[in-house]
């Protein structure tokens, strides 16, 4: 062994084990992520799944409910010839609730003339509520979205080139109200408005979620409480009784805004609670038949026997024959009865859903009757139906155009006019629109009627208060403390019952909170009942500011007053 020979080392080198571990955990973080991600992506779409089951259940369930109201509503009513009552069914709790399959539902039906009719109303009508009296810009920009033409209605109104304006352009409407909401686009239109009093203060909403166990009847003070009984008495008896067509919006006594003194209800709506949306609807009408479903006879074109045959003795045919023939002074092309809305103004309800079908019915200024200059009490050109029909059946060509105008026909007595007054009519129209249900209206509706003050008023409800129902329009001839003057400007414009309703459906599932709301406008028809509209509703500004709804007796159940013998001062 050589001494000087170096020494041989080792070089340590490490293992190569374990290098495939690397990538084998980064591939398994790679799953594990879309796992975790498919998971999170699965979990969303169940839950998606499961919300779009609930919705639609919901969904369907409100569906149901309004054709199951739309079912009792033209059974309860016989298609509109009384008004309609919603019996609840035998699962129904104390709170309203109804369980259908597993959604549990509220239902509530108010008619329409419990409201005052937004595309039937003209200035001064509108003008009575005190929010729009202190507002007449916002009123001439109501009646100018609503009715044609390029010039707006003096200088508060607005037409296209004031929407087109606007940093979000939209197009003025110029037709007929779909519903009250839509007043939101027009000019000077506020939420804080139209969801707050007719006096233009906010309403606490709280108070109206206790369930449906009554409804408004008045402002507080002198005119009552607003609960109605639990079994519903004071509210609308049966069928109503015909007070002529439409009023004519051109009266000069109804367009004097000194005619009537705001300042008597002033106290009604410094404290009322209604929201200014609960207070209107798009239209509100009546058929024009008797409480059996009959075609009320034409006063006018009527033959002796048949107007014995409605009760009058024959000194009364011929005093009413008399005075048809002695009155008939009117010219050609006047109009100095209720006739319906001025030119360009609507012909009384929401009109069909194109502009096609708008032009038979909806179309402003071609429906509703009474256009001065072409016929007085003619229906027009379009026949007034404002849900796309044609009316076109003739106006009144008598000179008799409401029940007001039997007032001064001898021999004809506060009963007598009580007696007749829903077996007659004065036109060959089949609806009286725009009207005003005086069973079922609140006072502060009730209010904007033209003639009416604040005696009228309370003696209107307290009948109500007391548990009774006016079965008929004549029924307002049992009450002694309305004046002659005042039942010739108020009639026309009054009715006891509608053909069409608001359904308003509350639905919850069970073991849920939350609450899908829907609201339908039905009609009844003498065919049956017929759906004119549907949407949702959400809560806020929404549902929360429904009112209760009346709670009606059975049909023809009631007590009405009767009225005397005595002839009308």
């Amino acid at each position: 062994m050589r001494l000087n020979q170096p020494l041989k080392t080792k070089t340590w080198r490490p293992r190569q084990r374990g290098q495939a571990l690397v990538p084998v955990i980064f591939v398994l973080l790679i799953f594990t992520v879309l796992a975790l991600s498919f998971a999170g992506t699965t979990q969303r779409e169940i839950s998606a799944s499961n919300n779009f089951a609930r919705q639609t259940e919901r969904s369907l369930a409100g569906q149901g409910a309004i054709q199951y109201a739309m079912a009792a509503l033209a059974q309860s009513s016989n298609n509109g010839a009384t008004y309609g009552v919603l019996t609840p069914s035998s699962n129904t709790d104390a709170n309203g609730w109804m369980q259908i399959g597993d959604a549990y539902v509220k239902i509530e039906v108010i008619d329409t003339g419990a409201f005052l009719s937004l595309n039937g109303a003209d200035k001064p009508r509108l003008s009575r509520l005190p929010v729009f009296r202190d507002n007449s810009d916002l009123v001439d920009a109501i009646l100018d979205w609503k009715g044609q033409g390029n010039e707006a209605n003096e200088q508060g109104g607005a037409k296209l080139d004031y929407y087109l304006a606007l940093p979000t352009p939209y197009n003025c409407k110029e037709a007929a109200f779909d519903s009250v909401e839509e007043l939101l686009l027009v000019k000077g239109m506020s939420p804080q408005i139209l969801y707050g009093s007719a006096s233009g203060t906010p309403v606490d909403t709280d108070q109206n979620q206790g369930g449906a166990s009554g409804y408004r009847v008045g402002g507080a003070g002198s005119y009552g409480t607003r609960q109605a009984t639990p079994e519903g008495g004071g509210l609308p008896g049966p069928p109503p009784a015909n007070g002529g067509q439409n009023p004519n919006q051109n009266n000069p006594q109804d367009n004097d805004p000194d005619a009537d003194d705001p300042a008597q209800f002033q106290e009604l709506f410094q404290n009322s609670q209604i929201p200014l949306v609960e207070l209107l609807v798009p239209s509100a009408r009546e058929r024009n038949v008797s409480a059996d479903g009959k075609k009320r006879i034409n006063i006018n074109t009527a033959k002796q026997e048949q107007l014995t045959e409605i009760g009058l003795t024959p000194e009364q045919v011929q005093s009413l024959v008399a005075a048809k023939s002695g009155n008939n002074n009117n010219p050609p092309g006047a109009s100095n009865g209720p006739g319906g809305p001025p030119p360009g103004d609507p012909g009384g309800g929401p009109p069909a859903p194109d502009r096609k079908s708008r032009q038979n019915g909806g179309n402003p200024g071609q429906g509703g009757g009474g256009n001065p200059g072409q016929g007085g009490n003619n229906p027009g050109q379009g026949g007034g139906d404002p849900y796309g029909g044609n009316n076109n059946q003739g106006g009144a060509s008598g000179s008799l155009t409401s029940l007001a105008d039997l007032i001064s026909v001898p021999g004809f007595t506060r009963r007598t006019i009580q007696q007749i007054a829903d077996k007659i009519t004065f036109d060959g129209l089949p609806y009286r629109e725009n009207v005003v249900n005086i069973n079922t209206a609140p006072a502060e509706v009730l209010a904007t009627v033209p003639g009416m003050d604040s005696n009228a008023l309370q003696q209107i409800l307290e009948p109500r208060q007391k548990g009774q129902a006016f079965q008929t329009i004549g029924d307002l001839f049992s009450l002694k403390g309305i004046r002659r003057v005042q039942y010739q400007r108020m009639l026309p414009y009054l009715c006891t019952k509608s053909s069409s309703y608001v359904v308003r459906v509350q639905v919850r599932m069970s073991g849920q909170l939350s609450v899908f709301a829907v609201s339908a406008l039905v009609e009844m028809t003498a065919k049956g009942p017929r759906l004119l509209q549907w949407r949702e509703v959400p809560r806020q500004p929404g549902w929360t500011y429904w009112q209760p709804a009346p709670k009606l007796p059975p049909s023809g159940n009631g007590q009405a007053p009767v009225a005397s013998e005595e002839p009308i001062s």
